[in-house]
């Protein structure tokens, strides 16, 4: 008997997960006991579908079938080629997956290697061979920019509060001379010289709901 290249594996219906090996070149289905896969139900006809072997593989075929014969949802017409994976459903009752086969040759075998006893053994005189792991480096840190400045930050700091100490001094003595240069004014000549000149709208305008008059005839 020529070995199995492909498989069919129930899905749906008698006999569930059951595995039918494909190794002839024409392999029958149906109700009948007379085909290579008998299956008992009364959706499939006594000769449901057939499958023929061909170069890459298996190809299924519907033989007239009341309920017909279908490949992924497809309704089979004809000689249609199957793939690994490929879901096959007669009538709406019985669903097989068809599963391709490799075969083993001698080229894929994988030759058994020496026991762990064998490699626990070392002929005298030999050495076993040392492996001794290279030395981990850790990888450089870039340098640190240069700062812009190398005052340090205590001198920055005294030389901020001295400037403000500064402002607020001109800033003092500015309202002081104003102060006093209107004090000055206010009492030459009775205040003429500073409420009668080019500055009397501004002064009616400002002090005037106060009750203020100038005397500036």
């Amino acid at each position: 008997m020529s070995q199995p290249t492909a498989r069919l594996v129930v899905q749906r219906g008698p006999n569930l997960n059951q595995v039918y090996e494909l190794a002839l070149d024409k392999i029958t289905i149906g109700r009948s006991p007379a085909n290579e896969i008998s299956i008992t139900d009364p959706e499939i006809s006594r000769k449901h579908a057939q499958l023929i072997r061909q170069e890459s593989g298996y190809a299924l075929e519907d033989l007239g079938s009341t309920n017909g014969s279908f490949v992924n949802d497809r309704r089979v017409v004809g000689l249609t080629p199957l793939h690994n994976g490929d879901v096959i459903e007669l009538g709406e009752a019985i669903s097989l997956v068809y599963q391709a086969v490799s075969p083993e040759t001698d080229a894929t075998r994988v030759t058994a290697g020496p026991s762990l006893a064998e490699l626990d053994t070392i002929p005298e005189g030999l050495a076993a061979p040392s492996f001794t792991p290279p030395a981990y480096e850790a990888p450089l840190r870039p340098s640190a920019p240069p700062a812009e400045s190398t005052e340090p930050a205590e001198t920055w700091g005294m030389s901020c509060g001295q400037r403000i100490l500064i402002g607020c001094g001109a800033l003092v003595l500015v309202l002081f001379l104003c102060t006093a240069t209107l004090y000055f004014l206010d009492a030459y000549d009775q205040g003429r010289l500073l409420y009668c000149g080019a500055l009397r709208p501004f002064w009616e305008f400002l002090l005037g709901p106060f009750g203020f008059a100038p005397l500036c005839a």
